[in-house]
């Protein structure tokens, strides 16, 4: 932005301004002088006033003023040009305050500084893909490729320079270039990860800093057997993305009287019932897929019909989404049956810091820094997925949401998604929720923190979901005292001096931490685990030379269980730490 001079010039009135420094009144300096002038030629004033922001006024030997053309040339001349050739012209140059600005300008000013707030952008996308394929027949040839007559190269020039798209095989076993033989059981394989990272750093005004940080991860591999008629394919990966759940981060939860009753959780219980309705109504209408294990059976090519497999309100199409949609705040309707969001889906994480308040009049003449600090992470993540082996795809539908599976009891065909997820965990930080940091200039410092945590599990196949919440406080003190002298007597009498400076540290902290587990289908909320967690360290370090460093410690735990299985602990330990650094 300092490309330009004006956003120069106005970044530096609000650095100035965010600096707030103890620079002395503006006292403006004139400049006066008197000169005879001919028509229409321009009279060169040398104020020497080293400034371009300067105030001139022309008057006549009379003192009224002179209508005359008025040019700034530099910070340190003005061309004056009058109509009618004058004698005695009197010329007054003052100079203006540089930070004076009026209240349009400033309104201008901080248009400007509100679309330049962006400091810095990174954004970061990697992709890695990998196919191994045994038994291609065609050997290699030039640039890795067998070209034949009326034959397209195998296996393409697209695959000789990493390129290869997802349909390969099928190409491939149409131009029958794979082995058919059925005694070949090594699958092909086909790897892939997309990695995107973007951060944007923005600066609204001076001292206040924000940075936005969005992330989505995905890897995944798949085993294709292309022997028989048909391909069969398997797959397994991971999946994270950056969230936002705020809408449900200070929700309260209920005691053990209540049966920890929770708002969101019946929100979520709501969805289910809302999620299955939606899918039931996505299978109506359609026709059984004629391939997979539905091919000739007499389901086949017919009407689906919930009597022979309705939607599961326990299966993960139906859980993900609800659990994701109660506590992320979005509306359940308006979400994809797709567990994987997009990257358009991504939502920044932040961090925030301000240190403008030391600058503020009383607090600099007491305080070296004073500074805000927020930090906030989320992040819904999917440790791991298979898929369903007997999963064929509904026809019509593109994506591996809406298919069928076999039903292990009935064999009958079972509305489901190609996704065999086990669990999925929503976590939530802020890292400090508000933080508090000070340094006083008699050498004291103090700190202080809010922190918040919350971990959201949902295992599918026990249908149930793990909430872990914990709060803690953390209070700082620590004083440096410059300059200590410790007099010692060495062997031969002789006495030594060593000054270095003796740091005190006192910490205290409190943590409430608590485990709760919701069975969907019983409807029971048991406190799984949970502690009060009161630590208290005081320390004192002092180094004696280059080579020794004492410390004088205290640490204090005392924990207090939720629940009645457990006992309160507490333990407490203090000596006289000594590090030696043995260098040569």
């Amino acid at each position: 932005y300092n490309k330009s001079k004006y956003l120069k010039q106005m970044n530096q009135r609000f650095q100035q301004m965010g600096r707030n420094a103890k620079r002395r009144p503006f006292k403006s300096k004139t400049f006066n002088q008197t000169y005879s002038t001919e028509a229409g030629v321009p009279l060169e004033v040398n104020h020497r006033l080293n400034s371009e922001m300067v105030d001139v006024e022309v008057l006549d030997s009379l003192g009224r003023t002179v209508k005359c053309k008025v040019k700034i040339s530099g910070n340190s001349k003005v061309l004056i040009t009058t109509k009618e050739p004058i004698k005695g012209l009197h010329v007054k140059v003052t100079t203006k305050d540089p930070n004076e600005r009026t209240a349009a300008q400033w309104a201008g000013d901080v248009g400007l500084k509100f679309l330049t707030l962006i400091r810095r952008v990174q954004v970061t996308y990697k992709q890695t893909a990998s196919l191994v394929v045994p038994g291609f027949y065609p050997e290699a040839g030039f640039m890795g490729q067998n070209i034949q007559k009326d034959m397209p190269s195998a296996p393409g020039f697209d695959f000789g320079f990493g390129f290869f798209p997802s349909d390969f095989l099928d190409k491939a076993k149409q131009n029958n270039w794979l082995s058919t033989d059925t005694m070949v059981v090594q699958p092909a394989t086909m790897a892939n990860t997309a990695d995107f990272d973007a951060k944007v750093t923005l600066e609204p005004f001076p001292g206040f800093k924000i940075q936005l940080n969005g992330k989505r991860y995905m890897a995944g591999s798949n085993s294709i057997i292309y022997s028989y008629n048909d391909l069969q394919e398997t797959f397994t990966g991971s999946y994270n993305i950056t969230q936002v759940a705020l809408a449900t981060a200070f929700k309260r939860i209920g005691s053990v009287e209540e049966n920890f009753s929770s708002e969101v959780y019946d929100r979520f219980l709501e969805n289910r019932d809302i999620m299955t309705a939606r899918l039931q109504a996505a299978y109506d209408g359609l026709i059984y897929p004629d391939h997979g294990f539905i091919s000739g059976t007499a389901t086949a090519g017919t009407p689906y019909d919930s009597r022979k497999g309705t939607v599961n309100n326990t299966s993960a199409d139906v859980l993900v989404p609800a659990f994701l949609a109660a506590y992320t705040g979005r509306d359940i309707n308006k979400l994809s049956f797709n567990p994987f969001l997009s990257i358009l889906q991504i939502l920044p994480n932040w961090s925030v810091t301000y240190d403008g308040l030391g600058k503020l009049p009383w607090m600099r003449d007491h305080f070296k820094s004073v500074s805000l600090t927020h930090a906030y992470t989320c992040k819904y993540s999917i440790a791991s997925y298979s898929s369903y082996s007997t999963w064929v795809a509904a026809d019509g539908v593109k994506d591996k949401s809406i298919g069928f599976v076999r039903d292990v009891e009935t064999d009958l065909p079972t509305p489901s998604s190609a996704y065999d997820i086990s669990s999925v965990t929503l976590s939530e930080l802020f890292s400090p929720l508000i933080g508090l940091n000070l340094a006083m200039k008699n050498s004291m410092t103090a700190k202080f923190e809010w922190r918040k945590q919350r971990n959201l599990s949902l295992n599918v196949n026990s249908v149930q979901l793990t909430e872990g919440h914990t709060n803690e406080f953390v209070v700082g003190w620590g004083y440096t005292i410059k300059d200590l002298s410790i007099f010692y007597k060495l062997k031969s009498g002789e006495q030594k001096k060593v000054s270095n400076d003796l740091k005190l540290a006192v910490d205290v902290s409190y943590k409430d931490i608590r485990m709760l587990v919701r069975n969907v289908e019983e409807g029971v909320t048991q406190a799984a685990s949970g502690n009060k967690v009161l630590a208290i360290k005081v320390a004192a370090d002092y180094v004696l030379s280059s080579k020794v460093n004492l410390q004088l410690y205290y640490d204090h735990q005392g924990t207090t269980p939720l629940i009645s299985s457990s006992y309160p602990i507490s333990s407490d330990s203090f000596g006289l730490s000594v590090k030696l650094m043995l260098t040569r």
